[in-house]
């Protein structure tokens, strides 16, 4: 199919306005096209908006009722594997859209010609156009690769933290458990390819699932658990050589095939750098192979492996900021730009929440919250007098929020202590914010806290000495009425930390809607 761009001509541009003969219907008229550069930069099906049908009176203007419509069919993406200077691999764009593929197609053309031909819209019109824009939606969102990562199933040593090979091979009670609940959790997913990790716990894993369903898996030596040391700056090496065998399991033969020799198709990385060279290796071979296809792969990996290939994909640091769970599935959306975004998380979609926690919170991505973090005033000790707003917190020292204070402020410190912060909010954000109900975001407090907003206490999570029930690593979003702020304010939160580390250690510390802050 060819196509040709062409720009509108100044009647194209131009709405249309027309004074109404009596007993006229008003027609469909369009708006200014948008320019070749706006269509380019996302993929939108718009149905018209059918505003009105009613017959206007006589003399009556008739204005754009109805706003033209625009498909736009894209080429499949292609891979792009070219490296940037620093020898990464690009994934900013990893697709590139071919114009001689593109296609608009403008249903205000239709509804024109149906204006200049006199023609009454009826029902069945209106059905047709409707059909015609939820199939052009729908061709739309299917332009890239769906992947899914799943590590494999508790070990002995997940469990116990000797990562014996004994261990390894050893799945715990639970782990046992999750393996056969794996061609349940799968049920219903189509793949076009599984890609498997040579390792004993994942090829026992997927097992199951390869005998219900029928098929097989493809041993993808690329995604073998990598280094759990890797942080992303390690520098650019080559990928070292295969060198060691590919084991299949007994019960497997048949149901696992091996890409090349298997004497030789493991890798043997021997540091951080060769093991982040072997992980965007496996990235640009998943690329070049199914790139420019809507294909579903499977990935059964590992730990460390999985979160720094979804890093990968994300285009994010490959730190170790995403870690799957065992036995659980998270997936990857390829876009019609050829970027990727994490659609689900161990097996729950993303909400706002979950998406600061793990991606850090940006305050122009959510221009609706303001972002308390930096330097804050902490104290050791305890004195209930600390929550009051016109507590003199002078002589405090000042720590870093997030960052656990044993960094800077309290230095082997185990025991009470109270942060304070003094901020203000603009009478703009107020006015934004309105009667809706606020929330405070803390991130996670090492072990136990209490938090005062101008005062007034507003949450609590963790239950202090003695009972000493921790709630280290989990987020605090604590609600509150908007009436509770001024201009000026003070947030005072009350920590205990009883072992390890202390204090608000993990962002994002934010206020903010509480509605977008729900699960």
């Amino acid at each position: 199919m060819t196509n040709t761009w062409r720009e509108p001509t100044r009647s194209m541009r131009k709405a249309s306005f027309r004074r109404a003969s009596p007993g006229r219907r008003p027609l469909v008229v369009g708006r200014p096209r948008r320019t070749r550069q706006e269509l380019h930069s996302g993929n939108e099906c718009g149905c018209g908006r059918l505003l009105d049908f009613r017959r206007p009176t006589p003399g009556q203007w008739i204005g754009p009722l109805v706003e033209p419509v625009f498909f736009e069919c894209h080429k499949p993406i292609l891979p792009d594997t070219k490296r940037v200077a620093n020898g990464n691999p690009s994934l900013e764009k990893r697709g590139r859209l071919d114009d001689g593929f593109m296609t608009r197609f403008s249903i205000v053309k239709l509804l024109n010609l149906a204006a200049i031909s006199k023609i009454v819209p009826t029902m069945k019109s209106m059905k047709f156009l409707v059909l015609l824009c939820a199939a052009a939606f729908l061709s739309s969102t299917a332009l890239g690769l769906d992947i899914y990562i799943l590590r494999h199933a508790e070990t002995m040593g997940n469990v116990t933290g000797d990562y014996s090979e004994t261990n390894q091979r050893t799945f715990s009670p639970k782990g046992l458990e999750q393996v056969a609940a794996v061609p349940g959790r799968l049920q219903g997913l189509s793949f076009d390819q599984i890609l498997v990790s040579p390792t004993w716990r994942t090829q026992q894993t997927i097992l199951p699932y390869l005998k219900a369903a029928g098929r097989t898996g493809e041993i993808f030596p690329a995604i073998e658990e990598a280094d759990c040391g890797i942080t992303g700056q390690e520098p650019s090496v080559s990928v070292t050589s295969k060198k060691q065998p590919v084991e299949l399991i007994e019960d497997g033969r048949g149901l696992y095939v091996v890409s090349g020799d298997p004497a030789t198709a493991r890798y043997a990385p021997t540091n951080t750098a060769e093991g982040l060279a072997i992980l965007r290796e496996a990235v640009d071979q998943i690329l070049v192979r199914f790139g420019g296809t809507t294909q579903s792969i499977l990935l059964v990996t590992h730990s460390c492996t999985g979160g720094r290939l979804m890093e990968l994909f994300l285009g994010l640091p490959p730190q170790g900021s995403l870690s799957p769970a065992n036995a659980v599935l998270s997936r990857l959306v390829q876009k019609s730009d050829g970027a990727f975004e994490l659609a689900t998380y161990n097996g729950e979609p993303l909400s706002t929440l979950r998406k600061m926690l793990l991606f850090g919170f940006k305050s122009e991505a959510l221009p609706g919250f303001v972002d308390l973090k930096g330097l804050w005033q902490i104290a050791a000790g305890d004195d209930p007098a600390r929550s009051a707003m016109d507590f003199d917190d002078d002589g405090w020292v000042s720590t870093s929020v997030p960052g656990g204070w044993e960094g800077d402020a309290l230095p082997k410190y185990d025991g009470l202590a109270w942060y304070r912060l003094h901020f203000t909010v603009s009478a703009e954000q107020s006015e934004r914010w309105g009667t809706n109900t606020l929330a405070l975001l803390l991130g996670s407090v090492d072990d136990a806290d209490e938090a005062y907003l101008n005062g007034q206490k507003i949450g609590a999570m963790g239950q202090f000495s003695p009972a000493k029930i921790t709630a280290w690593d989990q987020p605090r979003v604590y609600e509150f009425e908007p009436t509770l702020l001024r201009e000026e304010n003070v947030l005072a939160v009350r920590v205990d930390d009883w072992g390890g580390g202390g204090g608000i250690w993990r962002g994002p510390v934010t206020i903010g809607p509480a509605g977008v802050l729900r699960p």
